[in-house]
């Protein structure tokens, strides 16, 4: 059947009350009385489906743009493009959404091709009084499992674990985008491989046990305590990784969710602290050993407990009457770890073994824990066993009759956890952001250099405090109760993020502000990371860009309105003026382009003052005034000018055209013979232009500096908006009001102000 364009989608729906979530099936066939057929019968076996037809693979994907469905069930052999044809289109552009093969010719071969191209299934039509039946519980069983696999692909994107979802043969089925990118894998590249592909090959036995789904291995402990397992990346490197497993199959079936964490810095942490444990355990069992030995026995036993534990051990013989200090000895991780054996260092002075500088170093350790008789704990960067070494040592004094005799000391190499202090300070403190470290109350628990030094602080003024009541934030204006308000938001797990001002003691900053969560292995808020960037600049520029934007726009409305006025009128008049050879229509003409013309001038000189002004010097404002005088016609007017030495800040150019502007504007406005006045304000923080004129009404001068306004008709309604212009890129203000002669006064306050004249340039 030829697909009819005039053909509209039908909706088939029974009066039956449909379910919280009803299936939505678009049958396809391309003889009619089939697919009406279809459809009644899928409503008549379930009250959840309601079908929509569609009579050509055409007209289905026309559906499929407008309404969303939950099944498809296709006929095979149709006009134009076919079942499979149509099975491909729908796998291209809507992935894995149910579609049923329903149809009366074919064969094995069919079957086959359909579900190697990913026919979610395949029923034949046929004589069968169970036939519809069947259909309408393929279609829902087929819907379920989408629904259930597009809500589990929502929790595993959702979720801030790496997820795999693995059936019982430990095939990978669903990955989620944060295991692809821990392991190093394109999306959907694991998908169809062994879960033991992202373990090495010793760890295999043991992660066997996680895709079983109907195994012992409940929660988050799926693997033995004691063993230390491994992941491996794409390139091979391999990682510690926590494992755990979801208690049983997902919705029934034999695919289970496997958690996998990367444990790298929680096992550092527990190896440090362990070693910290025994390091100190160490050291306290040495030298009380060697300070009771009474008998060969004891001398044996603290030899023993010497030679073999598993810490960096050393003694030093100190004599406190000379204060003399000579390695005694030291144990074997000691030899390995520093590379000095026994025979290099016994009997040997600390300079002697060590070199003068880190043999002075040491030494002044020593004597402070003799002389306090108590033990120490200390860092220290040393030339052992290479330049920049760090050793965390405690040493404990051996005193015997009231007299120290000796030092044991255990040492261990921190080197990597020092460099990672020092990246961590790089990242922390060396940023132009303020950063800070928060607890999930917001209580500051680290802030940086660059909000400290921003905010005039101490690291003692805030650590301790919750942030919104430090002196970064102000109870006035509210900011104090919004960040708190973050806080909380952030305390919950939210990440958040605003614009907030930022107080300093001399400024205040406009800040891109956000609180991130940082969450532990069981999901809950530990930490709470604060950055603010300081956009104060950005801001002021933003602000900048939407008001030459509206300067655009009122200059587009401008040439689309106002020139096209005496355009028009020229093109009239020339048209009459060829009929007539009239020279007054001749002379409209002129008029229409005199008026084109100054409108475009005033136009090329407002595009241009609203710009911002670069350069500028301190010019003697009476000097100027009087120049920008000389340019405005003015045969009876009178100008008085009572600056005396007053200056301003300025674009000699631009401030000419600004008085330029309000002068011809007094004079055009004022009457032939107005009298003009500039003078300076009364706090001197600016001047004034005013005038003896008619004065501006009080409901219009708001409207006086917006672009095309005048009260004059060969005004052309930008001069004033050209002050405002240059006014605004100087960065002072404009306002109008009455004289005291009657007239309008402009008045322009200055920042900041020049009240006397120094040197002037070019004087």
């Amino acid at each position: 059947m030829i697909h009819d364009p005039e053909w509209k989608p039908e909706l088939h729906c029974e009066a039956t009350p449909p379910r919280e979530r009803p299936v939505r099936v678009l049958c396809v066939d391309d003889h009619p009385r089939v697919l009406e057929e279809t459809a009644d019968a899928l409503e008549r076996e379930s009250d959840h489906i309601s079908t929509i037809t569609a009579p050509s693979v055409t007209a289905a994907l026309d559906v499929l743009e407008d309404v969303p469905l939950d099944c498809i069930v296709s006929d095979y052999r149709m006009p134009g493009r076919n079942g499979l044809e149509f099975l491909d289109r729908v796998r291209a552009d809507y992935g894995a959404m149910p579609f049923v093969l329903f149809t009366g010719r074919g064969s094995e071969e069919v079957a086959s091709e359909a579900i190697s191209r990913g026919v979610t299934d395949y029923v034949t039509k046929g004589p069968r009084s169970d036939l519809y039946a069947r259909l309408a519980n393929c279609v829902e069983n087929a819907v379920d499992a989408y629904r259930t696999e597009l809500r589990l692909a929502g929790f595993l994107e959702a979720s801030p674990d790496c997820l795999a979802v693995v059936d019982d043969d430990g095939v990978i089925r669903q990955t989620n985008a944060l295991l692809d990118s821990l392991f190093g894998y394109e999306r959907g590249e694991l998908v169809g491989e062994p879960i033991r592909r992202l373990f090495p090959a010793e760890y295999h036995e043991e992660v066997a046990s996680v895709h079983d789904a109907n195994g012992d291995c409940v929660g988050s402990r799926p693997v033995p305590d004691d063993l230390d397992l491994h992941g491996q990346r794409q390139e091979g490197t391999e990682f510690p990784v926590d494992l755990s497993r979801s208690p049983r199959g997902i919705a029934g079936t034999d695919e289970v969710v496997v958690s996998i964490r990367d444990a790298t810095q929680r096992r550092r942490r527990e190896r440090q602290i362990v070693d910290l444990d025994r390091l100190n355990q160490t050291l306290r069992e040495t030298t009380q050993a060697i300070a009771t030995a009474a008998t060969t026995a004891d001398l044996e036993l603290a030899d023993a407990l010497f030679e073999n534990t598993q810490d960096a051990l050393f003694v030093i013989e100190v004599d406190e009457a000379g204060d003399a200090y000579r390695v005694e000895r030291v144990n074997p991780v000691y030899e390995r770890v520093t590379g000095f054996s026994n025979e290099d260092l016994r009997g040997r002075t600390l300079r002697d073994a060590f070199g003068t500088e880190d043999g002075d170093t040491i030494l002044r350790k020593y004597r402070r824990c003799v002389s306090r008789r108590e033990p120490m704990v200390y860092e220290e960067r040393l030339s052992i066993p290479t330049t920049g070494t760090y050793w965390e040592t405690r040493i404990a004094p051996v005193i015997v009759d009231g007299r120290v005799v000796r030092l044991v000391g255990a040492t261990r190499d921190v080197t990597e956890d020092k460099e990672r202090e020092h990246q961590y300070d790089a990242i922390f403190n060396q940023t132009y952001q303020f950063t800070g470290l928060l607890d999930p109350d917001g209580r500051i628990l680290r802030a940086n250099e660059t909000a400290l030094e921003f905010g005039g602080l101490d690291r003692s003024d805030v650590v301790g405090d919750l942030l919104w009541k430090t002196e970064w934030f102000s109870d006035d204006d509210g900011t104090a109760d919004r960040v708190r308000e973050l806080v909380r938001r952030a305390g919950e797990g939210e990440f958040v993020r605003t614009h907030i001002d930022v107080c300093g003691p001399e400024n205040v900053a406009r800040t891109d502000f956000s609180i991130k969560p940082v969450s532990d292995e069981t999901d809950a808020v530990v930490f709470l990371v604060t950055e603010a960037r300081d956009v104060t600049e950005l801001t002021k520029r933003e602000r900048e860009l939407e008001r030459q934007n509206e300067r655009l726009d009122e200059f587009a409305s401008v040439v689309s309105h106002d020139l096209r006025n005496p355009l028009t009128v020229a093109f009239g008049s020339l048209d009459l003026a060829r009929t007539t050879g009239d020279r007054a229509d001749f002379d409209r003409v002129r008029a229409a382009l005199d008026r084109m013309q100054v409108l475009i001038e005033d136009l090329l000189t407002l595009a241009r003052e609203g710009q911002r002004v670069e350069q500028s010097r301190v010019v003697a404002l009476d000097e100027q005034v009087r120049a920008a005088w000389e340019t405005v016609p003015s045969d009876d007017a009178t100008l008085e000018v009572v600056l005396d030495e007053y200056c301003v800040t300025a674009d000699v150019g631009r401030l000419q055209q600004l008085l330029e502007n309000l002068l011809s504007n007094a004079v055009r406005h004022g009457g032939a013979d107005v009298m003009v006045r500039v003078g300076p304000l009364a706090d001197e923080r600016g001047f004034f232009v005013a005038d003896d004129g008619p004065g501006i009404p009080k409901k219009k001068r708001d409207a006086v500096f917006d672009h095309g306004f005048s009260t004059c008709a060969e005004g052309t309604g930008l001069g004033l908006a050209i002050v405002r212009g240059i006014v605004e890129a100087h960065g002072w203000t404009i306002d109008v009001c009455e004289s005291d002669l009657g007239g309008a006064r402009f008045e322009i306050t200055l920042d900041p102000p020049v009240p006397v004249c120094g040197p002037l340039d070019g004087r």
